[in-house]
């Protein structure tokens, strides 16, 4: 789970999303520029997922407290910066939209991205 998770915060971050590194060019991505020592990549990936993609995407399968865990980010500033008021720390990192709305809206509902990672592959989701 470690692993996924490292591999998804940073295949999120915006610095190597607009690079063309590792084989990917505007359109197409052979393999994400996967490196997961690189913690301050992969806690921005983590800031911006909850920021722009958990308001669609849950990411149900993986909880705030694990990701802080994994990422050596202190649970305070978790709490304190990337968390909605309503959650809690041991809590999952779930939408809070309806998905039968999501499905009207959207023609289907978006999904799980903790699922299709591994489904797909992580260089899908990149």
């Amino acid at each position: 789970m470690k692993k996924f998770f490292l591999l998804f915060a940073l295949m999120l971050s915006p610095v190597l999303a607009m690079a063309n590194v590792g084989g990917c060019g505007e359109v197409h991505c052979e393999s994400a520029p996967v490196d997961l020592h690189n913690k301050e990549s992969l806690q921005n990936g983590a800031k911006v997922f909850i920021s722009y993609c958990l308001g669609c995407h849950s990411a149900k399968y993986l909880r705030y407290e694990r990701m802080a865990q994994d990422l050596e980010i202190d649970p305070e500033l978790v709490s304190q910066y990337m968390m909605f008021t309503t959650d809690k720390i041991g809590d999952s990192m779930d939408t809070k939209v309806n998905s039968k709305a999501q499905a009207k809206w959207f023609g289907n509902a978006p999904p799980d991205l903790s699922l299709e990672t591994r489904l797909r592959s992580p260089d899908w989701v990149y």
